[in-house]
């Protein structure tokens, strides 16, 4: 086998207490455009896209220390499930439920 590794990540995907998730990767706002409510604006399409697919939650990740991201996406229901290191950076992953 050429990836062992990926016989860990299959575990903890069996075992995680979330079924697997639709996953927003990566979202941003240019700096000259920030604190004008446009990131809220796309979280928010974002979430009413995966309703009208029928998803009823979805997971993401931000860096640890984005206080701004984690400040939003809280306000808009997402909940911290986990802290973990990713290519040298501490990151979180958070929850959000649509159907609550």
């Amino acid at each position: 086998m050429s990836r062992p590794y990926l016989i860990k990540k299959l575990f903890s995907n069996l075992t995680n207490k979330f079924p697997p998730a639709p996953e927003g990767l990566y979202s941003a706002v240019d700096v000259s455009a920030r604190r004008k409510g446009i990131g809220m604006k796309l979280y928010m399409e974002l979430n009413e896209a995966f309703r009208e697919r029928g998803i009823t939650y979805f997971e993401h990740r931000i860096d640890a220390d984005n206080l701004p991201a984690l400040t939003l996406r809280r306000m808009l229901g997402a909940k911290v499930i986990e802290e973990f290191m990713e290519y040298g950076r501490r990151r979180l992953r958070l929850y959000t439920r649509l159907d609550a």
